[in-house]
Formats: C-alpha cells, sequence, structure tokens
C-alpha cells in the first residue's frame, strides 16, 4: 500500500494524530469482535469499520494481517482474563511473528509497526508474570517497567531481552543508580543530555576509576530503546548478534567491546538465571498462520476526524 503524493507533490505522511490511534488496538478489536458476531446492528457495524480503516491507513498492513491482529489481541486478552495465561502468551508470540512477517516482507514499515509491538510485548509481559511470580519489592518493579521494552528491543533488533534486562540490573544497580534513567553507562550525549560521573574501568586487566560524561535520557524506556538500536545495528557488535537467539553467546560477545570486566558476561548469566530472565525472550514460533487476504474490506475515508485524509485513500490501496 503506497501513499499518494501531497498537493505541493511530497509523499504525504500519515498525520501524528493518526499514527497514536495505532494504540488503542485492544479497544478496536472489541468493537470489531461485537460486530463480527452479528449481534450489532448497522450503527455499529459503522463503529467496527472506523478503527479498521484508521489502523490501516496508519500502520499500512496487509489485509491478512489486520484481520489477524484485531480478533486476535482480544483473544489473548479474554484467554488472559480467564486464567489462560499460556494461550495469552502463544496468541502474542503469534501475533508479534504476522507483524514481523509483514515487516520483513516491506508491507509494513518498521516506525509504524513498533506502537503496535510495544502493545503487544507489554500484553505478553503481563501473561509471563501469570505464569510466573515476578521478584518481591523494588526488585520486581523494575522488571515489570523494563521487560515490556526489553522484549520489544528483541522482536525489534534481536537483542536478547534477558540479556539487556540482566545488563541494567548489573550496570543500574536495579535502577537505583542511573542518573538520568541512564540504565547502561551508555557514554556520550542523550536525547536529555548527559551527566558526568565516576565509574570504574579495566585496562590491560588493572583496574581502575575514571570520570567521564555519560548519556541522559528522558525516561526508562527511552533508555532501553536505545541500547537495543545501538546493540542491534552497530558494527562493533556484529559478533554479538551473529549469536542469534543464544544469549550467552550473544554476553560473551560483549567483553572488551561493551564492557572491560573480564567476568561481565558471567555475572550477566548468573542474574539471568537467578531471576529466569530468558522467558522474557523472544524468538519467531516454528509455525504461524497469516489467512488469506479478505477482499471485501470496507473503502471508508470519511471517519468524521478533525483532519482531512487525501482522496481516495482507502484500506484497499
Amino acid at each position: 500500500m503506497s501513499a499518494p503524493p501531497a498537493a505541493d507533490g511530497r509523499a504525504w505522511q500519515p498525520p501524528a494524530r493518526l499514527t497514536a490511534m495505532v494504540v488503542p488496538i485492544a479497544e478496536a478489536s472489541e468493537v470489531w469482535m461485537d460486530a463480527g458476531a452479528g449481534r450489532a446492528a448497522r450503527a455499529v457495524r459503522d463503529l467496527a469499520v472506523a478503527p479498521q480503516t484508521v489502523l490501516a491507513l496508519a500502520v499500512g498492513m496487509s489485509d491478512a494481517t489486520l484481520t489477524t491482529m484485531l480478533p486476535g489481541v482480544s483473544n489473548a486478552r479474554a484467554a488472559l482474563a480467564q486464567g489462560d495465561a499460556m494461550g495469552a502468551r502463544t496468541a502474542v508470540d503469534g501475533l508479534l511473528a504476522v507483524l514481523r512477517a509483514d515487516v520483513d516482507a516491506g508491507v509494513v514499515s518498521m516506525d509504524l509497526a513498533v506502537p503496535v509491538a510495544e502493545q503487544l510485548c507489554s500484553l505478553r509481559a503481563e501473561a509471563i508474570w501469570a505464569l510466573g511470580a515476578a521478584p518481591r519489592g523494588s526488585q520486581g518493579t523494575f522488571l515489570s517497567r523494563t521487560a515490556p521494552a526489553a522484549m520489544l528491543g528483541d522482536w525489534q533488533y534481536g537483542v536478547p531481552a534477558s540479556v539487556t534486562l540482566a545488563q541494567a540490573v548489573l550496570e543500574s544497580d536495579w535502577g537505583r543508580s542511573a542518573p538520568g534513567h541512564n540504565l547502561f553507562g551508555l557514554k556520550g550525549e542523550g536525547p536529555a543530555g548527559s551527566s558526568v560521573r565516576q565509574v570504574v574501568e579495566y585496562r590491560h586487566g588493572r583496574r581502575g576509576v575514571r570520570r567521564d560524561a555519560f548519556r541522559a535520557y528522558n525516561s526508562e524506556s527511552e533508555a532501553l530503546k536505545d541500547h537495543a538500536r545501538i546493540l542491534g545495528t552497530r558494527a562493533r557488535y556484529a559478533r554479538a548478534r551473529a549469536a542469534g537467539e543464544d544469549r550467552q553467546a550473544f554476553a560473551r560477545a560483549l567483553v572488551g567491546v561493551y564492557a572491560t570486566d573480564p567476568r561481565y558476561a558471567g555475572k550477566l548469566d548468573r542474574i539471568i538465571g537467578l531471576f529466569d530472565l530468558d522467558r522474557f525472550d523472544w524468538a519467531t514460533p516454528r509455525s504461524f498462520t497469516v489467512p488469506a487476504p479478505v477482499a471485501d474490506l470496507p473503502q471508508v475515508v470519511d471517519l468524521g476526524l478533525p483532519w482531512q485524509l487525501p482522496a481516495a485513500w482507502g484500506v484497499g490501496q
């Protein structure tokens, strides 16, 4: 689905408000499921059309993915509410796989898929906690805050969520030592500037202390996303990425590149084992079904929204 050019000839971009409407998938899916059950009158069917069209416009999903995502999220939430946490997690993994397949096929851009994946990762975290209790106290609170973004980095860049969470725990002491929300000790200038602090480093096997400037962020989530982007794209971490889903090999490849401590990988592995952090790692399911495209999706452009869409811009394009 390609966007028509704007009046001045430039490529049309979805308004920020349109993109933001991707987020409440659950609400949209509830309306969709009600309409699909045949219990709603024409007026309710019209309500179902609007969120479906908005989602298609904002994300550019294929018809097949769209008709999977809306009822799929609703089914996953229903399973979780009924106590079937494993069923909910399995459903979310399948939805993430379908969405990733569309990204890899070029059907949907990564930038517009991320808000959807972020919501799915939050739902996945809920299911995982339901399967196994979080640590008590501040440790559990910290992991509950950081697990969804760590899983998003795994889905988007292939950085194991378990390694990300263990690094955050080790580098920030469970978030207690993270000036500027910098959970990973990343140096340089961040979105919120930088802060100077004292750190321990190893040079030629000898332990030393030095002061340096470290990135500052507006939130922990922003720090987690930046960490995943850096490890998932920079050439110096190519050997770690080559480890694929082997989290231990990934951690070993960070020694001497990300961290100077020769025992760094062992420390991460111990943290992962103590708190079962590998349960947050994500891998594409061995099998998942993408249904055939639906031919009769409604072609609705006028949604009564405060901004105008380009003429003839609809789901089927």
